[in-house]
């Protein structure tokens, strides 16, 4: 990335950080609000994005299209990344809380089990004390290792999410 530039935002968005005193670091949260979040007192249900380096842009743009065009109720997107410049950066610290212990191929150090108690006992707190959530009503949603992360969190907690929205969980190159 150039020096002389910042990054860019999405309009209706929010960048907050948090550190996790259970990962020991800090994650970058983007929050995608509704349109109708400035003028309202409502709360609204929130779809938490794994991978929100790369996912929640996707995410919140295409939740707004179908906001204006579908109907679909207005939501919270809370993208969940990490302060990094590269790809290289980003698969390694995905793979530290992405990968679940006794899967082929996982890290021997991998730390899933710590991702999924600051995700439940930090992330999704910090998020509901700072904006009008529905804490009944959540989302988690991967995609390829995430998308397996999301399995995991619905096996060990399956009250901490209402629903899972997984794609590409990579299972058939785990298991062949």
């Amino acid at each position: 990335m150039s020096e002389q530039y910042p990054r860019a935002a999405l309009f209706g968005t929010e960048a907050r950080t948090l550190f996790s005193t259970i990962r020991g670091r800090e994650y970058h949260l983007s929050v995608a609000l509704p349109d109708s979040y400035k003028t309202s007192t409502q709360a609204y249900p929130v779809i938490y994005v794994l991978d929100g380096d790369f996912n929640f842009g996707v995410a919140a743009g295409l939740t707004r299209f179908s906001n204006w065009f579908r109907k679909v109720p207005e939501l919270i997107i809370v993208g969940i990344g990490y302060d990094m410049e590269t790809s290289e950066q980003f698969a390694q610290l995905r793979d530290l809380d992405f990968d679940i212990p006794g899967v082929p191929g996982a890290s021997p150090d991998s730390v899933s089990h710590l991702f999924l108690a600051a995700l439940t006992q930090e992330i999704i707190p910090f998020i509901n004390a700072n904006y009008r959530t529905i804490p009944s009503d959540r989302c988690l949603q991967g995609y390829s290792s995430s998308a397996i992360v999301a399995f995991y969190v619905s096996f060990l907690q399956p009250y901490a999410m209402q629903r899972y929205i997984t794609g590409s969980a990579i299972l058939n190159n785990i298991y062949e």
